[in-house]
């Protein structure tokens, strides 16, 4: 009776540790002097921080959220430098590819890797000396950095016939893009009920079942019941 209960306890163990979300950030950025990689969130509020040695790093955090989340990292060397850091995509961003930006998701493993170059100052504006904005180093995440980075940096500005298609075929291609299904609901008053519903159908696996999902069908029932309201 005291070994089931002992199996019963491990079994409960190992399931609890499956459920906990967690992200590995390993970087080797050779000319990074020695210092503090800090994750932080979009804002800038940290997360977690490792140190780095000769450009190396690890850095694990276990979270809290059960979906995925835009993160970023900065890094401070022991001379009080701030160096934040951007990275290249694959996207356009107003008709020029390759547009950049200083996030990415909370992916299980990411990679950072490769040398990091000063970028060139903003015409007009001067950072403080100890501040730079660096770019070059290399990212692998997984798949939700993946679409996040395959999706232009301004496909939700205009909405007109040509971006709904195209926020369809995305979808289809990345079913599982928790970008895609935050982009829409942060633009969720520039599409009608009906539309936010054919877009929910296309998402597929996991993610149709998380909280963000499920609370589309509330959003949807109420903007009905609003524009019926207004109608009469």
């Amino acid at each position: 009776m005291k070994n089931i209960f002992f199996v019963i306890i491990f079994i409960l163990t190992i399931s609890c540790k499956n459920d906990e979300k967690q992200t590995v950030i390993n970087g080797n950025i050779p000319n990074l002097p020695d210092g503090i990689m800090y994750l932080s969130n979009p804002e800038g509020d940290k997360i977690d921080s490792a140190k780095t040695i000769k450009g190396v790093f690890t850095i694990t955090h276990k979270w809290n959220e059960k979906e995925p989340t835009y993160i970023k990292v900065n890094h401070i060397d022991k001379k009080g430098i701030l160096r934040f850091f951007s990275f290249t995509t694959n996207a356009k961003y107003k008709g020029t590819p390759g547009w950049s930006t200083d996030v990415f998701y909370s992916d299980t493993i990411i990679s950072l890797y490769g040398k990091f170059k000063e970028n060139p100052p903003i015409k007009g504006y001067k950072l403080p000396y100890n501040i730079k904005d660096v770019s070059g180093v290399a990212i692998k995440a997984g798949r939700q950095t993946e679409a996040y980075y395959n999706i232009d940096g301004d496909l939700f500005d205009k909405i007109d016939g040509k971006m709904i298609q195209t926020v369809k075929e995305k979808i289809n291609k990345y079913p599982y893009s928790y970008h895609l299904l935050y982009q829409i609901n942060d633009n969720k008053n520039s599409f009608s009920p009906q539309q936010i519903d054919e877009y929910l159908k296309l998402f597929k696996g996991d993610i149709t079942e998380s909280e963000s999902t499920k609370n589309y069908p509330h959003i949807i029932r109420r903007d009905l019941q609003l524009r019926i309201m207004i109608c009469h």
